[in-house]
C-alpha cells in the first residue's frame, strides 16, 4: 500500500491505524551493563544486573500489530558448561509462554535465541560469546504485553553462566578479560 495523503489529527501526530503495513509504531529498548552470573539449574531466571532486566512491556495499538523482538546476550560459561537463553511473552517464566519453541527437544536445553556453551572441556575463561536473535510475535490485543529474556545454567559449579563478563565465576579485573553490555529490543510493527 502506498502511502499518498498524511492526515494528521490533533497536535499533529500521525496515528497508528494510519500508518501502512510494516511501519514501526513504536520502539523501546533497554541496555543490561553490568554482570550477573546464573548458578540455577533446572529452572530459568530472569536475565538481570540487578538495575536493569532484560525485560519490557509494550502496548500495541492495534490487535494486528506484530511485535518484532530482537536481542542480543553476550556471556561466558565455564569448564564445560553452559547456558540457555529463551525469550518469554509474560511477567514470569512458564515454559508455554516461549516466543517460539524447538520441535523435538527431548532432554535438550529448548531455546529460542541461543546458549552459551565452552568450546572445549576445561573451557576457556576469557571468552565472552555473543547470541542473538530476531523472533516475531502476534500478541493480538491491545492490552499492555511483557517479553523478557531468561536463563538457565547446566552446572552451577565454577560460576555457571556469568552474562557480560568472562571469566570462571566472576568478573576478573584484568586487562585478558572483556566486559560488555546485552541488549532487548521490542518494536510495533504495524500489521
Amino acid at each position: 500500500m502506498a502511502l499518498t495523503k498524511l492526515n494528521f489529527t490533533g497536535q499533529g501526530v500521525l496515528p497508528a491505524a494510519s500508518m501502512p503495513t510494516g511501519s514501526v509504531i513504536q520502539t523501546l529498548h533497554v541496555v543490561m551493563k553490568g554482570v550477573q552470573n546464573n548458578t540455577t539449574t533446572g529452572s530459568y531466571t530472569l536475565v538481570s544486573d540487578g538495575t536493569d532486566s532484560l525485560q519490557l512491556s509494550i502496548t500495541p495499538t492495534s490487535t494486528s500489530s506484530k511485535i518484532l523482538i530482537t536481542s542480543t546476550i553476550n556471556s561466558h560459561a565455564h569448564n564445560g558448561q553452559g547456558g540457555g537463553f529463551v525469550v518469554i511473552k509474560g511477567s514470569s517464566y512458564n515454559a508455554s509462554n516461549r516466543v517460539v519453541s524447538p520441535t523435538s527437544f527431548g532432554s535438550r536445553t529448548p531455546t529460542n535465541i541461543g546458549g552459551t556453551w565452552t568450546g572445549d572441556g576445561s573451557g576457556d575463561v576469557r571468552m565472552v560469546m555473543g547470541v542473538s536473535s530476531v523472533l516475531l510475535d502476534s500478541p493480538s490485543t491491545t492490552s499492555a504485553t511483557t517479553y523478557g529474556i531468561y536463563c538457565t545454567t547446566r552446572v552451577a559449579t565454577q560460576g555457571g553462566t556469568t552474562i557480560n563478563a568472562g571469566g570462571a565465576g566472576g568478573d576478573t579485573d584484568n586487562i585478558d578479560y572483556v566486559r560488555t553490555v546485552s541488549t532487548f529490543t521490542l518494536q510495533e510493527i504495524a500489521g
